[in-house]
Formats: C-alpha cells, sequence, structure tokens
C-alpha cells in the first residue's frame, strides 16, 4: 500500500495506469510525475474524473445546498491538460466526455448521502447534513428521479522517445 503520488513499482514496469474518480484526492502533479515513471513506453494513463462544470450540472449540484460549492477538489479539463502537459514523459492523447442516464429514488438519494457515497458529503458537519439531506429530498419531484451523470476521460500515453534517450545515459 502507497500513496498514489508515490507509487511503489518499478520505472516502465506498467503498460496502463487508470485513476477512477479519485485524482482530486491527491496531489495532480505529483500522482503524474509517479505515473510517467511506472509507465512502459508507449504506456497509457487513463484518468475519469469530473470537472466542476459536470459536478454542478449533477442532480447533488443542481439540488443538494452547498454541493458544488464546497466541492474545491475537482480539477477543471483545462488544469488536466496543462498539468500533463506539464509533465515529463507524458504526452495528452485525448479527452472524451461521457454521459450516461441515470435515475434513482428520493429513499436511495437519500442514503447515498447519509452514507457518504460522494467524499463531498463528508464536507458537511453532521447537523449541515440533515438540514441540506432534507432541504435536496424537498426539491425533488416524484417517486422516481432522471438525470444525466457527465464525467471526463483524459488519456495520457508514455512518450516512447523519452524512455529510449534516458536508457541511453
Amino acid at each position: 500500500l502507497a500513496a498514489a503520488e508515490e507509487l511503489p513499482l518499478r520505472a516502465a514496469s506498467l503498460d496502463l495506469v487508470t485513476a477512477f474518480n479519485c485524482v482530486h484526492h491527491f496531489d495532480l502533479g505529483r500522482f503524474l510525475a509517479a505515473a510517467a515513471r511506472v509507465l512502459a513506453p508507449g504506456g497509457q494513463l487513463f484518468i475519469y474524473t469530473r470537472t466542476p462544470q459536470q459536478n454542478a450540472r449533477t442532480i447533488w449540484g443542481r439540488y443538494f445546498p452547498g454541493f458544488a460549492e464546497r466541492e474545491q477538489r475537482l480539477h477543471s479539463e483545462a488544469a488536466l491538460r496543462e498539468a500533463v502537459r506539464r509533465t515529463p514523459g507524458l504526452k495528452l492523447v485525448d479527452t472524451q466526455t461521457f454521459r450516461h442516464a441515470r435515475s434513482s429514488t428520493p429513499e436511495r438519494l437519500k442514503a447515498q448521502a447519509e452514507g457518504h457515497h460522494y467524499s463531498t458529503f463528508s464536507l458537511y458537519p453532521p447537523h449541515e447534513l440533515r438540514e441540506a439531506i432534507a432541504s435536496f429530498l424537498g426539491r425533488l419531484a416524484g417517486p422516481e428521479v432522471t438525470w444525466v451523470d457527465e464525467h471526463l476521460l483524459v488519456i495520457a500515453g508514455r512518450s516512447r522517445r523519452d524512455r529510449r534517450r534516458r536508457s541511453k545515459l
């Protein structure tokens, strides 16, 4: 076990590194450097995340009091692109936005908030979370709620040229 910024793996030992809904929990620059170090020449890094803008458009961002405002750890697409660009050995391959229809019931959504399904809920003191849940539930219409979720996929590749140059030194 180790922090994402300190991957205890041999250099150039992986063909693929994935980060699924987690890059907002660690230092992005240090994580990208660690990923670049452990990726083999031609290896790829997949980062699946949500941007602040996408977060604001979720059911939580639209109807849960303070959700989008409290979540300050997410990175914009531009910031992710720039961080990859600044990381020696990595190059941006592609970005894609995924949209998928979601549905749930107010009861399930309440359970998600109470169970801290998203780490953002842990940013609320207990009494504020209870009040926000009550307000959120009052804003939902009907026994089933539908919305569209969005996520961003950032694909970065390990430069082949940089790795060969290092091996000749």
